[in-house]
């Protein structure tokens, strides 16, 4: 047991705190009749400046009627200012005091104590003091309307002058400045009944408190003097000890029965204490380690959550990507289907022209025949005629074969086009093949660019022939008219056809073009897709580590609430034991290994000696002295050499840690203090 401090060597007993409070009911009740002094006494100079208002308002009100029966026309000036002037002569109040009038001057008007001043001139007249105080009321009025002013004045019937306050206000239609005054000596002398008063209220106050006091005081000190010493035996560890007064009816006789019934609880309570002092302490040691698991178990939960929102992170960079990715990869595929649109449009203006160089090619061969059936009439002359027209002949052939290649490329172009067209809506992993048929369409292109130009070389060479044709035909004059006529219609042929052959050329030229756009296009939607198809593996990885860590989170959770639901033998386990600086070996992810020693371990955790760190919730396994199998945790923290690891609550790992601690000496044996 322990004992109580020794008491000090002047105790302050129940009785000397009565006297306090007797003291300092004395100075409240003091200290309250000074403040009510102090109110009084502004209240009753308040009390007499309203006073001395409300006379002055009411000799004001008797000048104010006199003014308004001047006003009204039923007196003068003079006699108004004379009727009211006696009327305020006469008011009297507190015996003697009076009102007096004088005007701006200041000269005085109505005196009715020392008459012998009405009428004389105000402005010298001086106080004791050297103050002109009749000034000082005009100047008082004229500043402010009204107000107070002190100054010395002897009382009525004497001489002698005594300190007066007194109250004047301007009436302004006359000029009038209507005072009058009380001796401040009347409220000292009012002040000092009020005090006398409330000193012998105060007096009889406190000795009637006192004497109140001292009788309370005394009927509770003795009795509270022999519970006090049974109260300061009992804190002492004297059980022994009779309690007094136990029979009383009052507070002190409930207090010593409680004082009994405290002497048998302690009794009592002695013979348990003894019992539960060492489960208790074990248990406070237990639910100790078991307080440091919970707060290092959700430490770790918060870094492997912290983990989990870093990959959340990242998956949610990946997916914005590939929504970028996506978009990139339909504008392409847009960009492809309007390259493909116009390519087609364009193949459709070749394979028209490519008709009407046809038809001009047939005009041709028919005009020849024409020109077969005049030149039998001049045989002899047109032999050389004749063999530049089986050339020309040759070369329309020629003409005719060019369009039919170009006739059957546009086609081919065409159905590669629509081909391209349905590539361009499936996009996706098929987008390889928008490469394939750009190829071919470039080639197509290609290869109509050049019959174009077969087309126009045997053009040229038809232009040629027909000229030298036309040199012949002029030697034979008028007998070949008619071969001359179809000669023209021959060169108007051919001009058309050459303007449809540079169409061609045009239409092939942009469908060579935009071939191009459509190959980059397509190389850009290949590029996008691998990229894609990068991004959505990065994701499903993501999507891997993270269902990986939310299960073993969700085991790990599990194991902790089993772990927390074991019974006290089994909790046991989670008192700390000094590691007595025993090596271990760690190892963490990425296969990096660490050696450490053992500060103290306990089935929550262990703290270890060493420089190795890692992050908050990251995994590590430790091999310790002995054994092959590895025991899992988390790091919890790090800091000052000593890493802190809370183990995972498995029954591998937990069988692991039993036997460490068993080698360690048991659970009973080298416990920390909690």
């Amino acid at each position: 047991m322990h004992s109580l401090p020794a008491a000090a060597a002047r105790p302050r007993t129940v009785a000397t705190r009565l006297h306090w409070a007797t003291v300092t009911a004395v100075a409240a009740v003091a200290a309250l009749l000074s403040v009510l002094y102090a109110v009084e006494s502004g209240r009753i100079q308040d009390a007499r400046e309203a006073q001395l208002h409300a006379v002055v308002d009411s000799a004001t009100a008797i000048a104010a009627a006199q003014e308004k029966e001047e006003r009204e026309g039923r007196m003068t000036r003079a006699e108004a200012q004379a009727a009211a002037a006696r009327a305020i002569g006469t008011i009297r109040y507190l015996g003697a005091e009076y009102v007096w009038i004088n005007d701006m001057h200041p000269k005085m008007v109505m005196h009715p104590i020392k008459p012998e001043l009405n009428g004389q001139d105000l402005s010298t007249y001086k106080d004791p003091n050297g103050k002109r105080l009749f000034v000082a009321f005009a100047d008082t009025v004229r500043a402010n309307g009204a107000g107070v002013v002190d100054y010395l004045w002897p009382r009525p019937g004497s001489d002698a002058p005594v300190p007066k306050l007194s109250y004047v206000r301007g009436f302004q239609p006359w000029g009038w400045v209507l005072g009058t005054g009380v001796y401040v000596d009347d409220l000292a002398t009012a002040r000092r009944h009020l005090a006398w008063s409330l000193a012998a209220l105060g007096t009889a106050t406190s000795l009637i408190v006192g004497a109140t006091i001292w009788l309370l005081g005394r009927g509770i000190s003795r009795p509270l003097r022999a519970l006090t010493k049974v109260t300061e035996q009992l804190s002492n560890g004297d059980l022994t000890v009779a309690t007094t007064g136990v029979d009383r009816n009052d507070e002190f006789g409930a207090l010593a029965r409680a004082l009994e019934v405290l002497k048998g609880n302690s009794l009592e309570r002695l013979r348990l204490e003894g019992a539960a002092a060492g489960e208790r302490a074990a248990r406070d040691r237990r639910q100790t380690d078991m307080d440091q698991m919970t707060q290092d178990f959700g430490a770790v939960i918060s870094g492997v959550l912290g983990r989990l929102t870093h990959a959340a992170g990242d998956m949610s960079e990946t997916a914005r990507a590939m929504a970028d990715g996506t978009a990139r990869t339909r504008d392409s595929v847009t960009r492809t289907a309007e390259g493909s649109a116009a390519s087609s449009r364009d193949l459709s203006t070749v394979a028209a022209a490519t008709v009407e160089l046809s038809a001009s090619v047939d005009e041709i061969a028919r005009q020849i025949g024409h020109a077969t059936g005049a030149t039998r009439e001049a045989v002899s002359r047109a032999a050389e005629t004749g063999a530049t027209f089986l050339r020309l002949a040759e070369m329309a052939e020629k003409i005719g074969d060019v369009g039919g290649a170009i006739s059957a490329i546009a086609a081919q172009t065409n159905l590669l086009a629509l081909n391209a067209t349905i590539e361009a809506a499936r996009a996706g992993d098929a987008g390889k093949g928008f490469a394939v048929v750009a190829n071919e369409v470039k080639a197509l292109a290609a290869q109509t660019a050049r019959a174009t130009a077969e087309i126009g070389e045997h053009a040229a060479a038809i232009r040629a022939a027909t000229e030298h044709t036309a040199a012949a035909i002029k030697e034979v004059g008028q007998a070949v008219e008619r071969v001359d006529a179809v000669s023209a219609a021959i060169a108007a042929a051919v001009e058309e056809q050459g303007a449809t052959t540079r169409e061609i050329a045009q239409n092939v030229q942009s469908v060579s073009g935009t071939s191009d756009l459509t190959a980059t296009a397509m190389e850009d939607v290949a590029a996008i897709a691998a990229r894609t198809g990068d991004l959505s593996q990065t994701v499903l990885t993501a999507s891997g580590d993270i269902g990986d860590v939310a299960a073993s989170l969700r085991e790990e959770v599990d194991q902790f609430l089993r772990a927390m639901a074991r019974d006290d033998r089994h909790r046991r386990l989670y008192e700390r034991v000094a590691g007595s600086r025993t090596p271990v070996t760690l190892s963490f992810p990425g296969g990096r290994r660490a050696n450490a020693t053992l500060r103290d371990i306990s089935g929550g955790g262990v703290a270890l000696h060493t420089e190795a760190s890692g992050e908050v919730g990251e995994e590590v396994t430790i091999l310790f002295t002995g054994s092959r199998i590895p025991a899992h945790g988390r790091v919890v923290r790090h800091g000052l050499g000593v890493l802190a690891i809370a183990f995972r609550q498995d029954d591998a790992t937990m069988a692991e840690v039993e036997r460490a601690i068993a080698a360690l000496g048991g659970t009973d044996v080298q416990r920390l203090a909690a």
